[in-house]
């Protein structure tokens, strides 16, 4: 988990695979800490695997995987991010939409 929050907050593209890497991790604290390090990074490479991400059975995960997704300006997550608008947990319901805004804002 410290592992992941230090790749986290490292500049720069070198600890994207990483990150993804620690996006599939069987800890949700990992993959937690992944998702939140993915945000703001425009690379494209990072989409699909947010995608399945925010689908991730732990809502942290779920969260963290709504924000990196408006974070990241891509137009591919806005189907995903309408659809965990309707999540049963209310955190990544507001995260979702907070993602949509986000999103809207980075075009």
């Amino acid at each position: 988990e410290q592992a992941a929050l230090g790749l986290a907050l490292t500049p720069g593209d070198a600890v994207i695979d990483p990150l993804l890497t620690a996006l599939r991790d069987r800890d949700s604290q990992v993959r937690e800490k992944a998702a939140i390090g993915l945000a703001f990074r425009r690379d494209p490479r990072i989409i699909e695997p947010l995608l399945a991400a925010i689908t991730d059975e732990d809502g942290q995960v779920r969260e963290k995987a709504a924000i990196a997704l408006g974070a990241s300006g891509d137009v591919r997550a806005i189907e995903a991010l309408k659809k965990a608008a309707s999540d049963p947990d209310s955190q990544v319901r507001e995260k979702a939409v907070a993602g949509l805004v986000l999103l809207g804002m980075r075009r």
